[in-house]
């Protein structure tokens, strides 16, 4: 009997809480084919702003999570009909992902804290995160088209802050030195 080990490191910063945008980045390693998804932390209902380690792993959920979105747009790649079975969507998305390397690339804007109750300072964090998810979300679609896995593209209803524009520019160029984001 044969044992393949595997090891993966998770820096502890993957599990503190905060408001940060993320890029997913799926690479098929025998076809070249790349996949991205963009997303964010921060809560629009509830004073939280879950760590970007929980935020992966409920994108990878099975079964009816409203927070399986790569799961979900994996099956619509690969051709799934959204009402086969679960088993059926759980090995076809295995099998992709297993020929497949996973990168998330993490950048945190704000710092959450359980000890304030301010929940205008929340909104007013989280609201500058997703305006720098939605930035993202539109440089990634027009450079990516269809290999971008969101589903929904928000659109600005407002221009963004000095501070948020800086964060913008920030994180482009991190993308752009990665070779992400090479225009």
């Amino acid at each position: 009997m044969t044992i393949n080990p595997h090891s993966t490191t998770i820096p502890g910063a993957f599990f503190q809480s905060g408001y940060a945008v993320y890029v997913v980045e799926i690479k098929h390693l025998s076809t070249g084919a790349q996949y991205f998804y963009i997303g964010q932390t921060g809560d629009a209902n509830h004073h939280t702003a879950r760590s970007p380690f929980y935020r992966m792993s409920g994108h990878f959920e099975y079964g009816q999570s409203t927070q399986n979105q790569i799961f979900k747009a994996l099956c619509k790649v690969l051709s799934v009909d959204e009402k086969a079975d679960g088993k059926v969507k759980r090995e076809a998305v295995e099998k992709l992902l297993i020929q497949s390397s996973v990168t998330y690339h993490v950048f945190r804007l704000f710092d959450f804290s359980y000890e304030y109750e301010d929940y205008d300072q929340h909104h007013r964090y989280r609201h500058s995160t997703l305006v720098v998810e939605t930035a993202l979300l539109h440089r990634f679609k027009r450079k990516y088209g269809d290999s971008l896995l969101n589903t929904r593209l928000n659109s600005l209803n407002r221009t963004p802050t000095e501070q948020e524009a800086e964060y913008i520019i920030k994180v482009v160029e991190e993308l752009e030195r990665l070779g992400i984001l090479k225009l």
